[in-house]
């Protein structure tokens, strides 16, 4: 299942935009490739890279969330350990068990379902009233 980004799912917070539409990419890419069943080495190398994007993307929010001491910093960041969790389980569950892309991205799709249009939108409508940038990631080079 290809997922497009939408005006629906922009933050107005154009890093935190711009990090969902990374994330979308790399999933579209592995959605699009080869067979449904996820077993081989391209899987396991564009999954972690997926889990890594998705982890930098996780301490950019939570550095603004801290600049900025959003309200729901606690609960967005266990929001954030959840997920994290669930694709970490699911990557190394992957390719020993031979699931399908669907199985293996159930995670993210919730998360695409919830995350974004509520948890982001809300740290995005607080943050704006700052008017402040996001903190960049450690090791994270910005373009």
């Amino acid at each position: 299942m290809i997922i497009e980004w939408s005006e629906a799912l922009r933050t107005g917070v154009e890093s935190i935009d711009d990090d969902h539409q990374l994330l979308l990419n790399s999933y579209n890419q592995i959605m699009g490739y080869g067979t449904d069943i996820v077993d081989d080495e391209y899987f396991a190398l564009a999954i972690k890279q997926l889990h890594f994007n998705f982890s930098q993307h996780c301490l950019r929010e939570e550095n603004l969330m801290a600049q900025i001491k959003f309200p729901e910093c606690i609960e967005h960041t266990n929001c954030h350990i959840a997920i994290l969790q669930r694709i970490e389980e699911a990557v190394n569950n992957a390719v020993a068990k031979h699931v399908t892309k669907r199985e293996l991205f159930q995670p993210v799709l919730d998360w695409l379902a919830t995350h974004i249009l509520e948890h982001d939108k809300r740290l995005a409508i607080y943050a704006r009233q700052f008017e402040c940038s996001v903190p960049a990631v450690p090791g994270r080079h910005e373009s």
